[in-house]
């Protein structure tokens, strides 16, 4: 899904609405008494496998607004999980990728 000008908008806008319902189903979990540990195993398991999958592939074509838009989901991520202070923050996790390829 990457546009004529090289664009990956198309493909995170898809991967932002799938992870979206994803979140939704776990803060329904969580309102129904599914602890915070599980929750954010869920979350790695399903979440940032979906995020992750494939990602040196198509990390590089990302604009700022999409970059961005990712960090605010992971940001929303943040507020309904307990033990989301102990993970490193979405750019960390993807930004590595992007210095690897830029310094080849």
């Amino acid at each position: 899904m990457i546009s004529r000008k090289f664009s990956i908008s198309a493909h995170v806008a898809e991967l932002l609405t799938n992870c979206a319902r994803t979140l939704f189903a776990l803060r329904t979990l969580k309102q129904h008494g599914l602890p915070p540990e599980a929750v954010h195993t869920v979350f790695q398991a399903i979440v940032m496998a979906k995020i992750n999958y494939a990602s040196p592939a198509w990390w590089g074509f990302t604009s700022a607004d999409d970059r961005g838009r990712l960090e605010a989901f992971y940001r929303r991520y943040a507020r309904v999980s307990a033990t989301a202070t102990t993970i490193q923050p979405l750019p960390a996790c993807l930004m590595k990728m992007t210095n690897d390829f830029s310094t080849k």
